[in-house]
């Protein structure tokens, strides 16, 4: 139980009980009341309350050991549903989740529309109270940092966050930050990952003791912005030749190895094919005396979602108990 004095005892309960079924998925009122140490009568009582209010409800008909079905409980799908964005500077992919992580919706649209649809889901799901943005550049208030060059000065503003309730608790993550915590989640015993871009530019998402790692004004792990034989790394990548995308990408490798040592590396949009990928890592190997776990995805999507849920969760939580 949370070391915490509640100033409201049925509010800190009805926490305690959401954050067991989120834990747990589904549960009996008596895991439920071993999980939270409070009684079962408590328990029932609060069960009662939030399935007035349609956040919990029953699932399933399993059998309890005296052969009596044993009720259990999980939260609603309209329990605090979860608005994920994913930006693109042509395209953004909206998408509502609930949260135990089943899908509720899921679209692409046009982002000049971007503002427009937002309100439209909002006003259409008015239980949405958490909103995740990935984006591809470095997160700012309202909006990111883009490009080359920061000193050119180029970001971008979500005009709809100027227009969300108060209520609404809303989080911005670099796109491969959110991918890393993602992809970690399938490696319960890994501390340290990193999870690699190299397709217009060069970007990671690190993760170091389980833990993701932004530094300073979450600047790191934007690897594009480094100079190698006096051209940026972003520029190597996009050079028709692949014997200097190879080069640059062991480079990088190198320098990744040498500074954070991940015990898994995962490669995404990796603009070479894969066999050209291991024998770089194969020569790093031999170089370092490094072995890390190799992993490809072809695409980004799965795991941002999955960062984004794991994310929405955490704040979900952080949120609650900051108010109980």
């Amino acid at each position: 139980m949370k070391s915490v004095q509640p100033k409201n005892m049925k509010w800190h309960n009805e926490r305690l009980i959401i954050e067991c079924l989120l834990k747990k998925s589904v549960a009996a009122k008596s895991e439920i009341a071993e999980a939270t140490g409070m009684s079962v009568t408590t328990v029932r009582t609060q069960l009662k309350s939030l399935i007035e209010r349609k956040a919990v409800c029953t699932f399933g008909d399993p059998e309890s050991l005296g052969g009596r079905p044993a009720e259990k409980y999980t939260l609603t799908d309209s329990f605090a549903p979860i608005l994920y964005v994913a930006f693109g500077f042509e395209k953004t992919e909206l998408t509502i989740l609930s949260m135990t992580g089943k899908l509720l919706l899921e679209k692409t649209i046009p982002t000049e529309l971007l503002d427009e649809e937002v309100a439209a889901l909002l006003s259409n799901k008015p239980q949405i109270d958490l909103v995740e943005i990935s984006v591809p550049g470095i997160p700012i208030k309202k909006g990111f940092l883009y490009g080359e060059n920061l000193e050119e000065g180029n970001s971008y503003s979500f005009g709809f966050l100027d227009d969300l309730p108060s209520n609404i608790s809303i989080e911005i993550l670099n796109d491969l930050n959110l991918c890393a915590i993602g992809e970690l989640k399938n490696y319960p015993e890994v501390n340290h990952l990193v999870y690699l871009s190299f397709s217009g530019c060069a970007g990671t998402g690190i993760i170091i003791d389980r833990k993701l790692y932004t530094g300073h004004q979450a600047f790191a792990g934007e690897l594009g912005m480094l100079s190698y034989e006096d051209k940026l790394i972003d520029e190597w990548l996009n050079s028709p030749d692949e014997k200097e995308r190879s080069k640059v990408i062991q480079f990088v490798l190198e320098l990744i190895s040498l500074t954070l040592s991940p015990e898994v590396l995962v490669f995404s949009e990796s603009k070479l094919p894969q066999e050209k990928i291991l024998q770089i890592v194969s020569n790093l190997q031999n170089k370092l005396w490094a072995e890390p776990k190799i992993v490809f995805k072809d695409s980004k999507k799965q795991n941002g979602l999955s960062g984004a849920h794991h994310q929405a969760i955490d704040l979900f939580l952080k949120k609650g108990w900051e108010e109980a």
